[in-house]
């Protein structure tokens, strides 16, 4: 998807702290390809759906973190201080189902519309309560508790990110 800032309608961009905005999304083929290409294994991080979302929102906002995660009911993202979660359409759970499955043949990219509605400020950590964390956890390692990775913890399989969802396919 090469889409340019020029592009993008002025209405399409939200404003601060809106209370919703939408997005026409188009998730590139070429990321499926490579999604596909590794044996049917997508990390959550190189989902075809994320790279799309996350292209156009640093389009939107550039040099920010928006937070992209994607699962089987929800599309949640960060954008200019704020929490917004949007559903994840049909089509899109589907996709990931057949994907899953390997059934690659079936699964079909086209563009898709996501309303986002905002639900929290964020309100980043103060350096005390950092320091907590910090401390409970150097206490876990302590007592012979192993300590994992973000990534370790994420699920990397695409059907337990749309478990409950399995009537789709």
């Amino acid at each position: 998807m090469a889409t340019r800032d020029r592009d993008i309608p002025k209405k399409a961009i939200p404003k601060p702290a809106a209370k919703g905005f939408q997005l026409e999304v188009l998730p590139g083929k070429d990321d499926l390809d490579t999604a596909i290409g590794q044996n049917g294994f997508c990390h959550p991080k190189l989902c075809w759906h994320k790279v799309a979302i996350e292209a156009l929102m640093h389009r939107l906002n550039p040099g920010s973190r928006h937070n992209v995660r994607i699962d089987g009911g929800h599309v949640k993202l960060n954008y200019k201080g704020w929490r917004y979660v949007a559903d994840t359409p049909l089509h899109v759970k589907r996709s990931l189902m057949l994907f899953d499955l390997k059934r690659y043949d079936e699964v079909r990219v086209r563009q898709y519309s996501l309303r986002f509605r905002r639900t929290t400020k964020i309100i980043p950590l103060t350096e005390e309560r950092q320091e907590q964390i910090n401390a409970a956890r150097l206490k876990r390692i302590a007592n012979g508790g192993q300590e994992q990775s973000k990534e370790a913890r994420q699920k990397y399989n695409l059907r337990a990110r749309v478990e409950g969802f399995s009537g789709i396919v």
